[in-house]
């Protein structure tokens, strides 16, 4: 329309214009059916997928659990015989033992108190009867010292006496 012309068209010109417009959109709608089988097509295939992802988790789980139970199998076994073995030593060792199979070392055992307190006494007994003997001695020699010594020595023998006296018997 320019410089003040008019365009008349004629109804066929309109029809086909609007031709090629309707083939366009058969063809859009014949597309879609194509889109939406291709979207079934591909929802099928996804479900077939999973069946078959599910059947190797499940195989794999199965050998898994095959090749664990052995070896658990295996271990409660080995541990089942040392136990076993564990039990059979402690029983030797008791048998072993016995009242009946050693009667002289129960004896010796239950006695055992009885003898320590003894040499205990005994022990005693005798740092008592050198503690006497060396006071003793001490008390003859300082005496000598005085009746036939001069006092000069005497204070000597004296301080010997007490310094080994205090030192022997102190720990």
């Amino acid at each position: 329309m320019t410089g003040g012309q008019v365009m008349v068209s004629s109804p066929q010109q309109q029809q086909q214009q609007q031709q090629p417009q309707q083939q366009q959109q058969q063809h859009q709608q014949q597309q879609q059916p194509q889109q939406q089988h291709q979207q079934q097509q591909q929802q099928q295939q996804q479900p077939q997928q999973q069946q078959q992802q599910q059947p190797q988790q499940h195989q794999q789980q199965q050998q898994q659990q095959q090749q664990q139970q052995p070896q658990q199998h295996q271990q409660q076994q080995q541990q089942q015989h040392q136990q076993q073995q564990h039990q059979q030593q402690q029983q030797q060792a008791v048998v072993a033992w016995t009242p009946t199979s050693h009667p002289q070392s129960l004896r010796v055992t239950g006695n055992l108190g009885l003898i320590e307190v003894i040499f205990c006494f005994l022990l005693l007994f005798v740092v008592v009867c050198l503690f006497v003997v060396v006071c003793l001695f001490c008390y003859l020699l300082l005496l000598v010292c005085f009746l036939f010594v001069s006092f000069s020595f005497q204070f000597v023998v004296i301080c010997c006496c007490l310094f080994v006296f205090i030192f022997h018997f102190t720990p």
